[in-house]
């Protein structure tokens, strides 16, 4: 995995966890998950919170009597879960939390994109990073340029959310850029990834933050309050180490 994607990646999950710690989730009690195939049920919500189950469990029951996590394996983005050696005999409920907010590292196609998919919010990568520089034939600098795009469905909630990671961005000097050697939080199959390692391979210094909210003829009625805040990571390389 190039630098550039590690670097997309792990932007989007420090916002995802951000939202997840200022409680932009909610919950779903008694969800009654319908059969997709013999061994599958899905929930009416997808996008499971997986990032603290002893804080934000998730609880599967059979005619009312809860079923043990061992019979099952859960997908957390498809808000889904397969059972495994277990035959249900009856209603399959559940009681869970999703995430809010509609999180995506690219935009959503014009022709499909709806009301629904709000609110949104778009971590972008712009581009390829600058070509890097020498200064003094010892240091090189490389500036990775991202936007953080917001489309609420009101303008308070556009003002809270831009609020947020306006914040968040100011407070924080530098972010890390992560290795991703173990995967990544989930599995191919939307299980937690017991392995995932967070650690950090690069700092990044944060800089350039600014936002400005869309005013123009002819938005959308999903434009209606979008919000974009612009921002650069720099890093250096020292070839006399």
């Amino acid at each position: 995995m190039d630098t550039k994607r590690r670097l997309h990646l792990s932007i989007y999950y420090y916002i995802k966890n951000l939202l997840v710690e200022k409680g932009y989730i909610a919950q779903k009690a008694n969800d009654v998950l319908k059969q997709v195939s013999s061994a599958v049920y899905k929930a009416s919500k997808d996008d499971w919170v997986y990032q603290d189950l002893n804080k934000y469990p998730v609880r599967v029951y059979d005619n009312g009597s809860l079923i043990d996590e061992s019979y099952y394996s859960r997908d957390f983005r498809g808000g889904q879960i397969t059972f495994s050696n277990y035959t249900p005999q009856g209603t399959i409920t559940s009681n869970y939390y999703y995430h809010q907010i509609n999180l995506r590292r690219g935009y959503p196609h014009k022709e499909t994109f709806s009301e629904k998919d709000l609110p949104l919010i778009v971590v972008y990568y712009r581009g390829v990073p600058y070509v890097p520089f020498a200064l003094g034939a010892q240091l090189e600098r490389a500036d990775h340029r991202f936007t953080i795009d917001i489309f609420a469905q009101s303008q308070g909630q556009m003002q809270d959310l831009s609020d947020l990671i306006e914040s968040w961005l100011l407070e924080t000097s530098e972010l890390g850029e992560m290795g991703f050697a173990s995967g990544f939080p989930l599995l191919d199959n939307g299980e937690i990834n017991t392995s995932f390692d967070s650690g950090i391979v690069l700092k990044y210094h944060k800089q350039d933050v600014s936002g400005v909210p869309f005013f123009a003829e002819g938005l959308t009625k999903m434009e209606r309050f979008r919000y974009a805040i612009d921002f650069s990571l720099i890093s250096f390389k020292n070839y006399r180490n």
